[in-house]
């Protein structure tokens, strides 16, 4: 069966002529971080200096769409601290170019002791790539991505799928 009259529309020329109005879209500005927080909001945060904290520095959590460019700055920590860095219940997190190296200290037989300087458990589609990070601690996560990294200790893993870790310097 075939159409009886097929009807041709003009050619649009712009977006008036199709009763479409142009709408800026806005883009929100990046956040600049310069000293330890905590982040509850969507964004994109750029470490503009190097931290430095005797406890945890940066805690992110109970949120969506989070972006940490820290452009080679760097977090540390003089003394032992457990998730100096920590991700919780994010989806859609990136972090690129941060350097986060925690203390070691001494255990009671005398080994070095190293807690996780960065620390992510719970969420979905976790992306870290381009940094160099002592210890790397991630649980209950889906969809992640860890790659190019230079990992000094350690990455551990648990109760997660779908993660990918490549092309790291360990």
């Amino acid at each position: 069966m075939t159409p009886d009259k097929v009807t041709t529309l003009p050619p649009v020329r712009n977006l008036s002529d199709a009763g479409i109005t142009r709408r800026p879209v806005p883009i929100p500005r990046p956040k600049r971080i310069t000293q330890c927080q905590d982040i509850k909001g969507p964004g994109t945060y750029i470490l503009g200096a190097d931290l430095s904290s005797t406890s945890q520095c940066l805690t992110i959590h109970d949120t969506h769409d989070v972006h940490l460019l820290c452009g080679g700055h760097s977090i540390t920590s003089s003394q032992s601290v457990d998730g100096l860095v920590q991700i919780q219940n994010v989806t859609n997190f990136s972090m690129d170019s941060c350097s986060i190296q925690g203390a070691t200290t001494q255990g009671m037989d005398g080994s070095p002791l190293r807690p996780p300087s960065l620390e992510i458990n719970g969420g979905s589609n976790i992306q870290v790539t381009h940094s160099s990070v002592m210890e790397i601690n991630v649980e209950n996560i889906s969809h992640g991505l860890f790659s190019d990294n230079r990992i000094a200790g350690y990455y551990q893993q648990a109760k997660s799928s779908y993660v990918r870790v490549e092309n790291n310097v360990m």
